[in-house]
């Protein structure tokens, strides 16, 4: 795994993907993040580490949006999850457009990582509409792939992505383990 090249997409990837979550609670062998504040825990695959956390309040007419990241490496990839958190005003409009928050995260997800769409899935979580993607890209002339959840569960818009330059780790049970663990708190 070319750790450089995850490092630099991952880079580009955050300015779009966000996450509010408070510390970290691990279990033996797993790591889990779970945060009261985002309102969700999901278990990273073996192998991945502690994560590492950005947090960053966005100032808008509207009010402010805290975005955090969680982003963790191993030799077999990066994961990252990310949670923006609307502030009242703005998740009531959003809420009646939900399916276009996510076309316009997907488009931006894409652009920001020069990725190119694969296939996409709709489907839902505890009745929030949901998006599974997958996509290639390319960091210093290496191929990376992945894969991307997009949940809108308003006031909250969640990412779960993760990138490999091993196509076949996409299928593996430790990612697909992974998105699968994607919990709402509430």
């Amino acid at each position: 795994m070319r750790a450089v090249s995850i490092t630099r997409l991952l880079s580009f990837a955050a300015l779009c993907l966000f996450a509010a979550a408070l510390p970290l609670q691990a279990a033996p062998n797993d790591v889990v993040i779970s945060s009261a504040t985002g309102n969700f825990s999901i278990t990273l695959p073996q192998g991945f580490k502690t994560p590492e956390y950005t947090m960053n309040p966005i100032s808008t007419e509207v009010g402010e949006i805290t975005t955090m990241n969680y982003i963790s490496y191993s030799d077999l990839g990066a994961c990252m999850v990310g949670v923006s958190q609307y502030p009242d005003k703005l998740a009531a409009l959003i809420s009646q457009k939900q399916k276009e928050v996510l076309q316009g995260a997907q488009a931006g997800a894409l652009r920001n990582m020069d990725a190119t769409l694969i296939r996409q899935e709709e489907y839902t979580l505890n009745g929030n509409p949901g998006r599974t993607l997958w996509f290639r890209s390319m960091a210093e002339g290496q191929p990376l792939y992945g894969q991307m959840r997009l949940i809108c569960a308003m006031p909250r818009l969640y990412h779960i992505l993760y990138l490999t330059d091993q196509e076949g780790n996409l299928q593996s049970s430790g990612v697909q383990g992974y998105f699968g663990s994607f919990q709402l708190l509430k």
